[in-house]
């Protein structure tokens, strides 16, 4: 169970921050042999919860394949979700510091492996605040960042790019792309969320059903949540989906977050 444990907070950001992240982009290739890419210099914008808590626990945000700032995209309404709950954010811009503005645009130029290093590095960066519990940081990923976040959960892969005396403490994945078997993929370090809308044909629900299945049966905490009829727009807590998805999706997704 991921455990953030938060405790009554109000609404409003508190106190924000933003940092320069050092990462590097490599390719698919080079980054499952372990060769070291070209280095980069990325930038995450820090949100504080209006808390009483001296050290707040956190999540790690990774962007869509459309980056940042699009129409739709996350980095506004999850921090809000977030803040709520008295959970800070650390949104991570894996775009900008790489020249890009638009991964369909453009699609050779960065593969969602690469960002898994980003979210190593991000979570880095993140432990050196002292307002921030390091022992209490989850990754959570949408679309492209969302299989970024769920294979960061690979022993294998923290131990090529991780640091040995950081680790997440839960990863969260909203519409993942999960059709890839690597090797000792069931071997993850924390337990896993997924949430998915059923009715997606961009990223199928089936690979990660299939997926969670294995982990569960190799012993490891991995939970998928189901969303009946739901497309894409999940990904943004506050918008409904076409016809199905209402306020009740919400409060599902921030429940979810308050027991994992």
């Amino acid at each position: 169970m991921i455990s953030l444990n938060f405790g009554e907070a109000q609404a409003q950001i508190a106190r924000e921050a933003f940092y320069p992240i050092p990462s590097q982009t490599a390719s698919a290739a080079d980054f499952l042999t372990g060769k070291q890419g070209t280095p980069v210099a990325l930038a995450g914008q820090l949100r504080l919860a209006k808390s009483g808590s001296t050290k707040q626990p956190l999540v790690i945000l990774l962007h869509s394949a459309s980056g940042p700032i699009t129409d739709g995209a996350p980095y506004e309404e999850w921090p809000r979700v977030l803040n709520e709950i008295g959970i800070a954010t650390f949104a991570v811009d894996s775009y900008a510091g790489r020249g890009l503005v638009n991964y369909p645009g453009d699609p050779n130029k960065i593969s969602f492996l690469t960002r898994i290093i980003d979210a190593y590095r991000a979570l880095d960066v993140a432990a050196k605040d002292p307002r921030i519990d390091a022992s209490r940081v989850a990754v959570m990923g949408f679309s492209q960042g969302a299989s970024a976040a769920l294979y960061s959960s690979m022993a294998r892969f923290q131990k090529m790019y991780g640091s040995p005396d950081l680790h997440f403490v839960g990863y969260i994945s909203a519409y993942a792309i999960c059709g890839t078997h690597f090797r000792d993929d069931e071997n993850v370090t924390g337990p896993i969320l997924m949430l998915h809308g059923a009715a997606d044909d961009l990223t199928p629900i089936t690979p990660c059903r299939e997926y969670a299945e294995r982990l569960s049966k190799a012993g490891k905490s991995a939970r998928i949540i189901e969303y009946p009829d739901a497309f894409p727009p999940i990904r943004r807590p506050d918008v409904p989906d076409r016809g199905q998805i209402r306020t009740s999706a919400q409060s599902d997704q921030t429940m979810s977050l308050r027991r994992w």
